[in-house]
């Protein structure tokens, strides 16, 4: 069915009303599709210079620093690089002194990984989640 459709054509001649209707629904963009709401987290499995065994990771490319567990290191004789004061989501900031470790992924069973090691600086935080690093954001 062809009617005259002055306001979306702006004068410019007969327009199919379902063609107009589908374009618009093409166009809209869903956020459910986006920005899922109940998006699992995703972790990785590490391996650690000088531990023993493979630590839980969360993967989170939005974070500003990489955080440990305070239990985790407490052991080593990892110096202090710095401090870094962080922000919670409902706690208050605390100040967190950083250390650099070496990291692997760990490999999955009958493999092994044989690329370098990365060194990363980590903020220690006494963490209350039940990953054994994750991130945070810096003040």
């Amino acid at each position: 069915m062809v009617n005259q459709c002055d306001d979306v054509t702006g004068g410019y001649g007969d327009v199919n009303k379902q063609e107009v209707t589908n374009s618009a629904h093409d166009m809209r963009v869903d956020l459910e599709d986006v920005f899922p709401a109940n998006s699992e987290l995703q972790y990785a499995s590490l391996t650690i210079e000088g531990h023993e065994g493979v630590v839980t990771a969360l993967k989170d490319l939005g974070a500003e620093i990489s955080l440990v567990k305070a239990e985790l290191v407490q052991d080593k004789n990892l110096p202090p690089v710095g401090s870094v004061v962080i922000t919670g989501i409902l706690d208050e900031p605390i100040r967190a002194k950083l250390v650099m470790m070496n990291i692997k992924p760990a490999p999955e069973a009958g493999f092994e990984y044989i690329g370098p090691a990365l060194n990363v600086i980590f903020a220690v935080c006494p963490l209350t989640i039940e990953s054994d690093t994750t991130a945070g954001r810096v003040e």
